[in-house]
């Protein structure tokens, strides 16, 4: 078993029991129903999903060969670039306004993975911003910072 299947194992196993645990509060605090839905309905979805993904990890954690993709440092190189680049978007949320930092943050964490900049990673980063827009803005009617281009 390779270092990285090791921490994938370990920080997957970690989201496992926070997301089981963010799961169990939100679902206490009351899902509602279709029409009217509750307070902890969104947090449960999320926690659902949070835990889906983390489950999928760990089982790809515990079957990853002998070879290591990345090393410590390298590792350490990307979370911090993710980090840095989160409280960009922060901070630019409301000057830039909610569609182009969505495609910005998109666009800069397929960098950070991928290393290179492709078509693909601009056309999901784009898809990713727009699909986003509509069910937040449009179809759920919550008002995001239009930023200084008006959109």
């Amino acid at each position: 078993m390779s270092q990285q299947g090791k921490y994938e194992r370990i920080s997957s196993g970690f989201m496992l029991l926070f997301a089981f645990v963010f799961t169990i509060y939100s679902y206490k605090t009351g899902l509602g129903n279709v029409r009217h839905p509750g307070p902890g309905l969104i947090p449960f979805l999320t926690g659902v999903l949070l835990f889906a993904v983390s489950l999928l990890v760990f089982i790809r954690g515990a079957k990853r060969g002998q070879k290591a993709t990345d090393t410590p440092s390298t590792s350490f190189k990307r979370v911090t670039l993710t980090v840095i680049v989160l409280g960009a978007s922060l901070l630019l949320f409301s000057f830039l306004g909610f569609l182009l930092t969505t495609f910005l943050l998109m666009l800069s964490f397929f960098l950070i993975t991928e290393s290179r900049l492709r078509l693909k990673s601009i056309y999901i980063a784009a898809t990713t911003a727009f699909v986003t827009y509509l069910v937040f803005s449009v179809a759920l009617s919550i008002q995001f910072p239009k930023g200084f281009f008006g959109f």
